[in-house]
């Protein structure tokens, strides 16, 4: 409480109560890094550590940051914050006709400027609902600052989370003596501290009931890549043409949203005898899929290709802290890898790659 501006009594901050919640991981994860993301723009702390490191949960900004509190816990938040200015995110976001990130970020900070400590009401709509980071037209004017703000640059994925990455390393990819673990290494800004592991290549492939979600839903809707899954320099694109016939649409979505054990192999084929993919040497798969469903497409890529090592999301052998933080460590081996081959219709395959 004590502390000098820009943080302790003093100090700016922002609690958003109407968080996304029993939704899917990409949809949550999402919304933390443009909550911060406010905060930051605005000058002010945010209540959010099992996960994550960095500016985000509480770490340091850079020395030159001089302006921008550390973000806080919900309780420290009540406790400095007692009278606080609530707003609701319909009363801003309502005002605007499909606003893109930047101008939702601009909207938002003058609607705080006036106050110290500012709540968002518990009700929906959430300040970046799950239109926005569908939608690339509204989403990336954000990416350029965005992406250069500590809140993406000093970001770092928690020691538990390192922890079980180094665990595992063997299983997925197999270090020389000379490697240190991960999680001895001194923090440092993730760019540098994740770099890609030679030869590793990640699939990130969604089973279970996504099947359902892809035809059902995605499909119903014209659903195409999500927003930080559409930048023009990624190979791969998205074309549904408004005369698309049903039987190809299906085959469409098939392929870019639920894909069968051979369109896997025969992807990875394709990016083995591209420039960036000769050199390939092992597959981790990020998935959800069943075990049996996992061996037969291990075998099915063993049959194309003389694979080194192959490993999934159901080999880890984690501890029961660990459990909870597995898709963050699948995230982390996605990050690491040298080719990431995500599901672009799936929030998720937007914070794997560095």
């Amino acid at each position: 409480m004590s502390l000098p501006l820009p943080e302790g009594r003093d100090g700016k901050y922002l609690w958003v109560a109407n968080h996304a919640s029993k939704c899917g991981w990409g949809n949550a994860m999402q919304e933390v890094f443009l909550n911060a993301y406010l905060a930051y723009r605005d000058g002010r702390a945010i209540p959010l550590t099992a996960l994550i490191r960095g500016p985000i949960v509480g770490g340091s900004f850079p020395a030159d940051d001089h302006r921008t509190p550390r973000a806080v816990t919900p309780e420290y938040f009540h406790e400095v914050c007692p009278n606080r200015t609530v707003i609701s995110s319909f009363e801003v976001n309502d005002a605007l006709d499909n606003p893109s990130a930047e101008i939702l970020i601009q909207a938002w900070s003058k609607r705080m400027a006036p106050h110290r400590c500012v709540e968002v009401d518990m009700s929906p709509p959430e300040v970046f609902d799950e239109h926005l980071f569908a939608d690339a037209r509204r989403l990336l004017d954000i990416w350029p600052h965005f992406s250069q703000s500590p809140i993406v640059q000093s970001f770092s994925w928690s020691t538990l989370v390192e922890l079980a990455f180094d665990n595992n390393r063997e299983v997925f990819s197999p270090t020389s003596p000379s490697e240190p673990p991960l999680s001895s290494v001194p923090v440092s800004e993730g760019l540098a501290r994740y770099t890609p592991i030679p030869g590793l290549l990640v699939l990130h492939i969604r089973r279970g009931d996504f099947k359902g979600h892809c035809y059902d839903v995605l499909a119903r809707r014209s659903k195409g890549y999500t927003g930080f899954n559409s930048f023009p320099a990624l190979p791969d694109r998205w074309e549904l043409s408004d005369e698309i016939s049903e039987g190809d649409k299906r085959a469409l979505y098939t392929r870019h949203c639920f894909p069968d054990i051979d369109t896997i192999v025969e992807r990875v084929e394709e990016i083995r005898h591209i420039a960036t993919g000769r050199d390939l040497s092992q597959v981790y798969i990020m998935t959800n899929g069943s075990p049996s469903w996992v061996c037969k497409l291990k075998d099915a890529l063993k049959k194309r290709h003389d694979w080194a090592n192959i490993a999934s999301s159901r080999d880890l052998m984690l501890n029961p802290e660990q459990e909870y933080v597995s898709q963050a460590v699948d995230m982390l081996i996605a990050q690491r890898g040298q080719v990431f081959v995500g599901n672009g219709v799936r929030l998720s395959s937007c914070h794997s790659p560095a």
